[in-house]
């Protein structure tokens, strides 16, 4: 069984392989990130000039399913893990000695990935160990909801090219690639300290995606557009990101589906 990410996975940009001036294959990886620290595995993929061509200029959910059969053959996902797991431990033994500020506060988790479940309480510090308090169901819910009230009826999602600015505040980055009007009643009601997508997310590629871009990250607006309540990053189904995509290689007109969106309360 293929593993899979233990850390945030970030896009990976495939790039062609050439040899002696003919495509021949692509280079593939997984890109992981975790507290500031980020790994990079990959491989050049030779799968000869007939088949790069197809691949090409073929469907995109042709070349997508390539290349994740690639990641699994090659245990890209096994080798970043382990890579990440490597350097996190030398930063630990590093840092035993070093006084190090508080990060900044955190009040929810957006889809966490499996390496950092939601369990410090409503209001966790990013990376501390979990906190002592817990709230009740009924706390965490209504903490949840009032999220979702506050963003109003009808947000804008919009999915980006680029790395994810700093904050909510900072000036929008990269491409627009698709922006999905959400329904007016766009989340579940929580439950159990859980939120989930409600309805059905569904976008088309703008021209600014052309033949095919990496998304890396989403912003939901209000529903002028003006204000971003929530950001994260993006990764294809089942690789961990804040907000999963049945395809996150977009191009123009192509149709695009969130498959995966969960905010989570923690304090259970």
């Amino acid at each position: 069984m293929a593993e899979t990410p233990r850390y945030l996975s970030l896009p990976f940009a495939n790039s062609p392989v050439i040899q002696d001036s003919i495509h021949m294959g692509f280079t593939v990886g997984v890109t992981l990130t975790h507290d500031g620290q980020t790994v990079t595995e990959s491989v050049d993929v030779i799968c000869g000039a007939e088949q790069a061509a197809a691949l090409t200029t073929g469907p995109i959910e042709a070349y997508t399913a390539w290349s994740r059969q690639a990641l699994i053959e090659h245990d890209l996902v096994a080798m970043a893990n382990a890579a990440m797991d490597a350097k996190l431990a030398a930063l630990t033994v590093a840092d035993a000695n070093t006084s190090v500020a508080s990060p900044a506060w955190r009040p929810f988790f957006v889809s966490p990935p499996p390496h950092r479940p939601a369990t410090g309480g409503l209001f966790a510090v990013q990376g501390d160990p979990p906190m002592s308090f817990q709230f009740s169901p009924a706390a965490r819910n209504a903490a949840l909801d009032a999220i979702e009230t506050a963003m109003g009826s009808g947000p804008k999602l919009q999915i980006r090219s680029g790395a994810l600015p700093d904050n909510t505040a900072v000036a929008d980055a990269g491409n627009l690639l698709v922006e999905i009007a959400l329904p007016s009643d766009w989340l579940e009601t929580a439950a159990d300290g859980v939120k989930t997508i409600k309805g059905i997310w569904t976008g088309t590629g703008t021209a600014a995606a052309g033949g095919g871009t990496n998304a890396g990250h989403f912003r939901i607006k209000n529903n002028a557009g003006l204000i971003t309540h929530v950001q994260g990053t993006i990764t294809i189904t089942g690789g961990g990101g804040d907000m999963e995509l049945d395809n996150p290689n977009i191009a123009q007109n192509q149709s695009v589906t969130v498959t995966t969106f969960t905010l989570t309360a923690g304090g259970a």
